[in-house]
């Protein structure tokens, strides 16, 4: 199946042990907004889960569920000498408990049937990691009749809590139904030269994505 676009290069940078893919805007940019990742280069077991053809550029080990790469529009995991293991995050990892030195995981779980489960899996099997999932407004710009996940995500800053909720019938509606208006937004944020990555969502990502790093464990529910 020949990808809709093209992954840019790989960039090597110095400050990962393996290369940056696809330019590297999306670790770059979570780097923004988080800050120090508190990864060394030779911190034990790195695992990126549902890691794609962009793995996490300090990750030693990496998960997917897909054997094949129809779910990653024909591009496949790198080949660049990292182990590969094929496991389902709502199944079980084949770890032991606190296997896991740092677990990054970003837009994994709202693809999942069960977020809760999979939450329960990812703090078994780490000491801790990073989280990223998608808000109903990065939902309702990029969703599509292929792309709209199954949940949404907020992060309730009192209590620390993520919390899940899964579209209703009539937001997946409305979302399909305003997929042409969302793009014509998105063009109207890209920076000049016509870079599918726009400076001005970057500015305002708090809005898009629930984006935080997590030791030990952390907090999450879902809403009905």
């Amino acid at each position: 199946m020949k990808p809709p676009f093209e992954l840019d290069p790989p960039v090597n940078d110095s400050r990962y042990p393996y290369p940056v893919y696809d330019g590297g805007r999306k670790f770059y940019e979570q780097t923004r907004m988080i800050g120090d990742w508190g990864i060394g280069k030779d911190d034990g077991i790195v695992a990126d889960i549902g890691c794609g053809p962009i793995p996490f550029p300090y990750a030693n080990l990496l998960i997917d569920k897909n054997v094949d790469n129809d779910e990653r529009w024909g591009h496949g995991i790198p080949n660049d000498g990292r182990e590969i293991i094929y496991a389902d995050l709502e199944v079980g990892l084949p770890f032991p408990d606190k296997h896991v030195d740092f677990l990054y995981c970003s837009h994994v779980l709202e693809h999942l049937n069960d977020p809760v489960q999979g939450c329960r899996e990812i703090i078994r099997v780490a000491k801790r990691g990073f989280i990223e999932v998608p808000t109903i407004v990065y939902e309702m710009l990029f969703g599509g009749d292929e792309s709209l996940h199954e949940w949404v995500a907020e992060y309730f800053y009192p209590t620390e809590m993520l919390i899940f909720r899964k579209l209703s019938p009539q937001e997946r509606e409305a979302i399909k139904k305003r997929k042409e208006d969302g793009e014509r937004f998105i063009k109207r944020l890209q920076l000049p030269g016509g870079d599918r990555y726009c400076g001005e969502y970057f500015e305002h990502q708090d809005l898009f994505t629930v984006c935080f790093i997590w030791k030990d464990n952390f907090k999450f529910a879902v809403y009905s």
